[in-house]
Formats: structure tokens, sequence, C-alpha cells
């Protein structure tokens, strides 16, 4: 009795070698055809997790925050109306409260439509907002009165409370679109795995029934296999970031980058390769100098402190409150100047004495905040020009904290601080995690220069050339031809 592989083989052998490549091709195909399938499924399940809660946590998680932010602003115009005794600037604080109110309304529906809040608690903050908007305009029309001394009673009687629920109410959201974000990654990874034991599977039952048909039948059906193997592992290595500082490295006067360079940087796609800024900058004061589709590449901004994508917030590393807290008292005590920034607001002190002020939000899409009222405070710089006395007194205590990064940019004469571990690199890192070219000028330059496999010093900095693979100078044509040469080499 013949078995099973005795009939294989004398199938086999009865046939003419290309009936033979035939039969194994049809096997291998099969298998390969019900695996590619798999793989289509399982990377469409993720990718609609992705979009569905990702995308739809992220709005629901800016909305929370936009209102948080514009109902304290609005609170703040309120009690500095009722201080002032100018009855010409009523006006200016209403038509303030009025357009803050405004957007509150408008991120609400974003909120509602991203379907992440339980409708039970949007009605309870949409509620809470909509009561301390109503006391708001209350307390204006007293004021616009001249009844100021009720209004300031109903300020402290009735907004104060009413702020604090609409406050408490979006600290739970808060923790609602959190949980979201978390179970989202865990269905992601739930698939993946599943997709992958499946076409781990497919792909060992391809193996054994190319065995079946013979060596020569394998070679025959595996040579192009190969080739197709070898160029998708040459595309897929030759994919690498390029990360560029933006301020003395794309931008000479604090504004603007020139026609030249942002015409060779949109090439980058054309070469493989994806375009990363990575700068002291927030994201705010980038959108002056990032025109077009450059603004929706990936910004790593505030010396690696937040990450912006395709114009979203995707992430952040906050300075904790007690370490903030004693940055500030120390400045208080010494009357030093600071300038700290969260996501877009900011907060400053003596800033006569902060040298980039001119290149801050010139689109004035900020507010300038009490410090107390910053939502999450992400990099503080303390310039030290006029007070070089306190510099080590000061660098010595704020290190007893152990939760910050201190860098002193001795040309520029500032203190830089960052969360414990926060640089352009580990940011880059963290979120990309491949291979990567960078171009930069400066000191916080250095971190990128350690981990890139290619860099570029743009202009003299004498600290950066240790670590520069190559120098050349500020010159706009200079540089584009560098990095034109650069996407064709890597």
């Amino acid at each position: 009795m013949f078995s099973q592989k005795d009939k294989m083989k004398s199938k086999l052998e009865n046939m003419h070698l290309q009936e033979r490549i035939n039969y194994g091709y049809r096997k291998v195909i099969i298998m390969m055809l019900i695996s590619g399938l798999l793989s289509i499924v399982v990377i469409g399940v993720l990718f609609a997790n992705m979009v569905h809660y990702i995308e739809n946590v992220t709005v629901a998680d800016q909305a929370v925050k936009i209102c948080r932010i514009n109902v304290n602003a609005a609170a703040r115009n309120i009690r500095e109306m009722a201080l002032d005794d100018d009855t010409s600037s009523y006006a200016g604080y209403e038509k303030t409260v009025e357009k803050l109110l405004k957007e509150v309304d408008s991120e609400l529906k974003n909120l509602k439509g991203t379907g992440i809040i339980p409708d039970s608690d949007y009605e309870e903050y949409s509620s809470a907002l909509s009561d301390w908007g109503n006391i708001g305009y209350s307390i204006i029309e007293k004021i616009k009165s001249g009844d100021k001394e009720k209004a300031v009673d109903e300020i402290m009687n009735d907004c104060t409370p009413a702020l604090n629920k609409a406050v408490e109410i979006a600290i739970r959201l808060d923790d609602v679109t959190d949980q979201e974000s978390s179970r989202a990654a865990r269905t992601t990874f739930t698939f993946a795995i599943a997709g992958i034991v499946c076409i781990i599977v497919c792909l060992f039952l391809a193996w054994i029934l190319t065995k079946k048909t013979g060596k020569k039948v394998l070679d025959t059906i595996l040579e192009p296999l190969r080739a197709v193997e070898d160029v998708a592992k040459e595309l897929t290595e030759g994919k690498k970031a390029v990360i560029f500082d933006l301020d003395g490295t794309l931008c000479f006067d604090g504004m603007t980058m020139s026609k030249e360079l942002q015409e060779v940087l949109l090439t980058a796609p054309k070469y493989g390769h994806e375009i990363i800024f990575a700068t002291a900058r927030s994201y705010r004061d980038c959108l002056s100098i990032l025109e077009g589709e450059l603004k929706k590449l990936t910004v790593v901004g505030l010396n690696g402190g937040e990450v912006f994508q395709d114009e979203l917030l995707v992430s952040q590393y906050t300075i904790p409150s007690n370490a903030l807290g004693t940055i500030v008292s120390y400045c208080d005590t010494y009357n030093l100047p600071y300038f700290i920034d969260d996501t877009f607001n900011y907060a400053i002190q003596n800033p006569e004495q902060i040298p980039f002020l001119s290149n801050v939000d010139s689109l004035n899409k900020a507010r300038i905040l009490p410090v107390q009222e910053l939502n999450k405070p992400i990099k503080a710089v303390i310039p030290l020009a006029e007070h070089e006395d306190i510099r080590e007194d000061l660098i010595f205590n704020l290190n007893k904290l152990e939760c910050l990064d201190l860098t002193y940019h001795d040309i520029e004469r500032c203190l830089y601080i960052n969360l414990k571990g926060v640089t352009k690199a580990s940011t880059v890192l963290n979120h990309f995690g491949r291979d990567f070219v960078a171009f930069g000028n400066d000191q916080n330059d250095i971190s990128l220069f350690k981990y890139a496999i290619y860099s570029v010093q743009v202009g003299d900095y004498p600290y950066l050339k240790d670590f520069a693979d190559e120098v050349i100078p500020a010159i706009n044509t200079v540089i584009a031809e560098k990095i034109k040469l650069l996407f064709e080499k890597f």
C-alpha cells in the first residue's frame, strides 16, 4: 500500500520540470495569499483601531484642555474687569470673554463628536461650563451697571465655586481619555500578536508544502522570493529620519526659512526619508517658520519636551509642580528673569532681560499666564546675563531636586531646564527609534549628534565640532545642496 508521501513522490516524478515548478508555485502561492490576506486584515484592524481611538482620544483630550484654559482665562478677565476703574476698557474685557467662551462652545462640540466621553459625563461638563458662563455674564452686567460690590460678591460666592466644579469634572474627563488610550494600546497589542501568530503559522505551512516538492523546486520557488525579500530589506533599511534644528540651522533671522531650503526639504519622501524638526522652540513658535506642508511634519519642540505630528500634540514631558515651585521661588528671591513654556501658553518675569522674546508667539496664538496657571510646564529658561554672580549657586541648588536636567548655554548665558532625561535625542529615539541623520548648530544639538549615523554642523559653534562628522557654513545654498546630497546618499 502506497503512503500519501509515496503517491506525492510518484506524481512529481511523472511531471516535467515545468509542471513541477507550476505545482510547487500553486501550493506556495495559495499559502502566501492566505498569509497576505491575514496581514491585510490585521493591518486594517490595527489602523482602524488607532484612527478610532487614538485620534479621537487626542481630539477629546485637546478639547478638555482648551476648555479649561479658556474658562480660566475668561475668569481672569472678569476679575481684572472688576478691579479696573477705567470704564472705557470694559468693552475689551467683555469682547475677550465672549471670544473665549465661543471657543469653549466649539470645543465642546468637538468633544461630543469624538464619542470618547460618556453622554452623562459630557452633559455634566457642558452644564457646568454653561452655568459658569451664565454667572460670568451676570457679573459683567453688574460691573457695567456700576454695581461692583455685588459683582465682587458674585465672583467670590458663585463664580469661583462654579469654576472649581468645572475643573474637577475636567480632571475626571482627563482620566477617561487616559483609560481610552490604554484600551487602544491593549487592543492594538492583542491584534498585533494574533496577526503575527497567524502569519507565522501560514508561513510554516508554506514551508512544509514547498519542502515536499523537492530541493530543486524549492530553490526555484525561493529564488525570486529571496530577491523580493532583499529588495524589501534594502528599502526598509534605506529609509532614514533626517533631524533638523531650526534656529541657526535652517532659520537665521528668527522668523523665516528660505524658499530654497523649504523646497529641498519637501523632496524627502522622494528618497524615502522622513523629516523631523528638533528645536528648543515650542511648537507655537515654529508655526511662523514652517509654512504649508512643513507645519504638518513632526516637530520635537522645547528641547525634547513635546512632540507634535500633523499639527496635533502626541506627547509631552512636564516638570513636576514641586520642582517648578522651587525654580520660581528661587527666581523671585533673587529677582531673576524666567521664561516658562507649557504646550502653548507661557509665563515670564522681567521680560526686558529675556533675549529671545522677540521670537516668541509672533502669530499671537498664546496667552501670557501667571506661572501658577500654566497647565503643564515643560521647559524653563533663566537668562543670567545680568546675574552671573549667582549662576553656580543657582545650578547647585536646583541640581538637588534630582528630577531636572540643567544645561547652561555660555554663549546665550541662559540656563535651560527640562525634565530629567529629556533631550532632543531621547525623545527622537523614544518615539521613532531608528537610524537618523542630524543637522544642528548649537550646544543643545550635541545629544542628537552623539546618536546620529551622520551629523552635519551648520556654522562654527566650537563645542559642537567634536561631535560632528562634517561642518558647513551657514549659507542657504550650501545647506540646501548638502541636504540633497545626504538624501541621495542615505
